[in-house]
């Protein structure tokens, strides 16, 4: 369950309402996290100590308060247990701080997954019967085209189009919905099992190539980068891939924008279920 405090002055409410609403009550399977918002005050963040940069990011020795970094001028205190963070937002930021609160906010929210032993990774999810597909890769690669792909052939529903969640229960592990999906805005606070991680590579001709664990894990670990902050942080987030690579089958679709590229790839992750049935169906 996700708690949300903040002063009323803020022009972002509506926003952060909207984003947060379906995950302030419990109903699914992600961590707890407790967020507040606050205006930056110099007085604040005097004293802190620079540790390091990285790219736009600047972090701070670790005070009794917990782990701070900034991002365009605000300001992000995580728990010393990353059970919940305070966010300090600058005056002068661009319109009304939504973005730099969101971004920050999701931020300090990986690091709750990671040291529960989840993650979030950079995906499209979509969901066919109660099965989720991630497909994954870099920005342009075509993660959301092939899921809405799969919507439109084999009417999938969209769980998240930019930043879903894996977690892990009880041996199962599930893509789940999050606050964050880029600039779709689909916010659901869903889950289901988990059945395929798909990296997704243009290509003239359509080809599927199953990863084994190691490179499965290097794709995860890779395109889903978190700064270890403490050794324990590094060592909890390489715990929860190498859980789902060894898991959950990891695949390379080469392909084009077609049905074709649909038909192979279920044929793969479904091999003895029938595409033409399945299509048939919607």
């Amino acid at each position: 369950m996700f708690s949300i405090n903040y002063t009323k002055d803020f022009a972002l409410k509506s926003k952060i309402e909207g984003q947060f609403a379906r995950f302030k009550e419990e109903g699914g399977k992600l961590p707890s996290f407790s967020l507040t918002i606050e205006r930056l005050q110099a007085q604040t963040v005097a004293g802190l100590s620079i540790q390091k940069q990285v790219g736009d990011y600047t972090f701070f020795a670790p005070t009794a308060q917990g782990y701070w970094f900034r991002f365009c001028n605000c300001y992000l205190c995580l728990s010393l247990d990353f059970s919940a963070a305070t966010l300090y937002l600058a005056d002068m930021l661009r319109e009304d701080g939504s973005y730099e609160a969101s971004y920050l906010a999701m931020q300090a929210y990986m690091y709750r997954l990671v040291t529960t032993g989840n993650f979030m990774i950079h995906s499209a999810a979509a969901v066919y019967k109660n099965d989720a597909v991630l497909f994954c890769g870099l920005s342009g690669a075509g993660k959301s085209t092939q899921a809405n792909l799969w919507k439109e052939y084999l009417n999938c529903s969209i769980l998240n189009y930019d930043k879903p969640c894996v977690i892990e229960q009880n041996g199962t592990i599930f893509a789940h919905g999050c606050p964050w999906s880029g600039k779709e805005a689909l916010f659901l606070n869903e889950y289901h099992p988990l059945k395929a991680i798909v990296y997704v590579k243009q290509a003239k001709e359509n080809k599927v190539v199953r990863l084994n664990a190691a490179e499965a894990f290097g794709h995860i670990y890779l395109h889903n980068y978190v700064y270890p902050l403490t050794p324990e942080v590094e060592a909890d987030y390489i715990a929860a891939i190498q859980k789902v690579a060894k898991q959950i089958p990891v695949y390379e679709l080469h392909c084009d924008v077609s049905e074709a590229a649909v038909k192979l790839l279920f044929e793969t992750l479904y091999g003895n279920e029938s595409y033409q049935q399945a299509k048939e169906k919607v």
